[in-house]
């Protein structure tokens, strides 16, 4: 790849330099969001996870404005949150850190903000049975030039880059086994330019 980046796996890059002003989690950040549906993104994951696993019990980790969330509850999961910026919880989830037993723990688009670069042993330790992954697909097969120029790519804030085999590579080494590799998000997000794949979402069962 490029100065400043370390491959951990084939198809996991790792930012093991400081490129760019980290970024600060807070309530601003989250105000980000306001230019997404994620109200339409909330009920698309919903129904993805609802039809492929069993859960009654949900850890939104990274939960944002909290809109996956309140879907869960409208539909009647007990609902926990983990989140460091700040925003208020949605009524009816408790807030909870990742010691909290749950049937399914998510992460959307908020594992590749990790700055710790050992995943595994973090992801092996959640107390959960399911674990639900979405994230930006890197096509590392594309070269160096696409990489630099990947709208993904934001040093200080995407400390991880995955490609589905690096993705599926790092649930296995977190004891996982994958029962669902897809990309629902794109029909939501859009494709990247020549109609490559935008996001991943990865499903794991210990």
């Amino acid at each position: 790849m490029i100065e400043g980046y370390q491959k951990l796996h084939d198809g996991h890059w790792y930012q093991c330099k400081e490129l760019g002003k980290p970024i600060s989690y807070n309530l601003n950040y989250v105000a980000t969001y306001n230019k997404y549906p994620t109200h339409k993104m909330s009920r698309l994951r919903f129904n993805l996870v609802d039809n492929v696993v069993n859960f009654n019990s949900v850890l939104d980790v990274g939960f944002g404005r909290g809109d996956f969330l309140e879907r869960c509850i409208e539909m009647g999961k007990n609902s926990f949150g983990h989140d460091i910026s700040g925003y208020p919880i949605p009524r009816g989830a408790i807030q909870a850190d990742t010691t909290q037993p749950a049937d399914l723990y998510t992460f959307f688009d908020c594992l590749e903000h990790f700055t710790e670069k050992d995943l595994s042993g973090f992801l092996r330790d959640i107390p959960c049975k399911y674990l639900l992954i979405t994230l930006p697909l890197l096509h590392e097969d594309l070269g160096a030039e696409h990489f630099i120029s990947w709208k993904h790519r934001k040093p200080g804030e995407h400390i991880h880059h995955f490609t589905e085999r690096g993705l599926r590579t790092l649930m296995e080494y977190s004891n996982y086994n994958i029962v669902y590799s897809g990309h629902p998000e794109d029909e939501i997000r859009g494709k990247l330019t020549d109609n490559l794949h935008n996001t991943l979402t990865m499903i794991g069962k210990k």
